[in-house]
């Protein structure tokens, strides 16, 4: 679990640029310690970076898995195009 890969849905690819102009990569060095603070949180690890890198703020993701469990709000697509376009 040493890099984080971001996809990018076709609903939003004409706005790839901006996204990725907008997006921080973070080590994981330097939020790791919260990687074993969520492992109760979800049983699939592979969402155990994603929940330590959103315990302050929405995480971004269609994972039903993810929406199970209620520490990190978690946004599905079109909940977060009816947001942006609001």
């Amino acid at each position: 679990m040493s890099e984080v890969v971001v996809s990018i849905p076709k609903s939003l690819e004409s706005d790839k640029a901006g996204i990725e102009t907008n997006v921080k990569l973070v080590p994981l060095k330097e939020f790791e310690d919260f990687v074993e603070k969520v492992k109760e949180l979800s049983s699939d690890t592979d969402d155990l970076q994603y929940l330590a890198l959103a315990l302050n703020l929405p995480l971004w993701s269609n994972d039903k898995e993810l929406k199970r469990q209620s520490a990190v709000k978690v946004l599905s697509t079109k909940e977060l195009i009816k947001i942006l376009g609001e």
